[in-house]
């Protein structure tokens, strides 16, 4: 399957992998709001009833799919900074994941902006706004 081994589709390197999954969740989300901004139109246009969408739900469907593949996400996204130390005549890091890859040397510094976007977006942000939904949820729920 393409869809789960990005290596099926010709992505064979690191960097492509770790872009298409961090973009992955955008484009899904891109996705879900032109199927919401479409049906708007054709609802208003056409005076479907059944095509309004209540934007609640959709946000509520997307975010249930964001949530189902984040640790996978999250999983990706940080294995950039997971290194092992080689035995001791070469003194490198090289990545859990590729061990091809020596971590903070050549590359790997090409993709930490990139994995450090991703932190920023899947790990802190989410956080943050979990975080904040717990907080104002109950005064939402009485």
């Amino acid at each position: 399957g393409t869809v789960f081994r990005p290596e099926c589709a010709g992505f064979t390197s690191y960097g492509s992998s770790l872009a298409i999954t961090i973009t992955g969740p955008i484009f899904v989300g891109t996705i879900f709001a032109m199927t919401y901004l479409g049906c708007q139109v054709v609802s208003v246009w056409r005076e479907i009833a059944f095509l309004d969408l209540d934007i609640n739900v959709l946000t509520s469907m997307y975010l249930m799919i964001l949530v189902s593949f984040y640790t996978t996400v999250a999983a990706l996204t940080l294995s950039l900074f997971m290194c092992y130390p080689h035995p001791e005549p070469v003194d490198a890091f090289s990545l859990v994941a590729r061990p091809d890859l020596f971590c903070y040397e050549g590359i790997w510094w090409d993709y930490f902006s990139v994995a450090m976007l991703g932190v920023c977006v899947y790990i802190i942000a989410w956080t943050a706004f979990v975080s904040y939904i717990c907080v104002i949820a109950p005064s939402k729920f009485p």
